[in-house]
């Protein structure tokens, strides 16, 4: 080998060990990677995050053929529908005769929804027949077994289908208890008649084993 060869390398051998000396050997703390979690990324303005889908949540109400009025749980009308978690958006009693009304429960707020007593179009819902003087305060109850008058007692739900109301009628049975029933003096330029507070429990047995229950503090109308 050549001295200017030797001589090179020997340059670059030197030039090898200065640039160890100054940076140092790797130590057992550089050797450590510190991880962050991952930071949450916002929206962009205007934008709002998907929320998690949840299942709608009837009510703690459970069915049974044997409806009772200490059974019907606090709170909002909802429950069960062909398989299907129903919520109420109105609850109202309709006069249909001296002695017999019609409580109506909807997924659906009146047409339009300022008037208690407008159209329910579109909607799924409820219906009891019952008779009792008007105005009075008690509790009614049903068990699916018991014998009814059909005109007097009845029960029956409906739910939409291609746009078509599916009408859905099996035994059924109840409870209804009214804890205040008010009737203003008639008003011949009116439809209410007054108001009415209570609670109540419907259920089918049909093969969904349908059911809803909740209080109420409805309007009281006529048509």
């Amino acid at each position: 080998m050549s001295y200017r060869l030797w001589g090179a390398c020997g340059l670059c051998v030197t030039l090898i060990v200065a640039l160890a000396l100054v940076a140092g050997c790797p130590s057992e703390e550089s050797a450590e990677v510190s991880v962050e979690p991952p930071m949450e990324v916002e929206p962009p303005p205007g934008e709002i995050a998907p929320a998690e889908e949840t299942a709608a949540a009837p009510t703690s109400f459970e069915w049974t053929d044997a409806p009772s009025v200490e059974q019907i749980p606090s709170g909002p009308v909802a429950g069960m529908m062909n398989g299907t978690p129903f919520t109420a958006q109105t609850v109202r009693v309709k006069r249909d005769d001296e002695d017999t009304f019609l409580l109506q429960i909807s997924s659906k707020l009146p047409d339009p929804p300022d008037n208690p007593t407008g159209m329910l179009l579109d909607d799924d819902g409820w219906e009891l027949t019952f008779a009792m003087e008007e105005g009075s305060v008690g509790a009614l109850q049903w068990a699916v077994a018991d014998d009814k008058e059909f005109d007097n007692e009845h029960v029956y739900y409906w739910y939409q289908e291609d746009g078509s109301p599916i009408s859905v009628n099996y035994p059924w049975g109840a409870a209804l208890e009214i804890t205040e029933w008010t009737v203003d003096e008639a008003d011949e330029d009116s439809y209410i008649l007054g108001a009415i507070k209570g609670k109540v429990a419907l259920v089918m047995e049909d093969d969904e084993k349908s059911w809803v229950a909740g209080e109420f503090d409805a309007v009281y109308y006529r048509w």
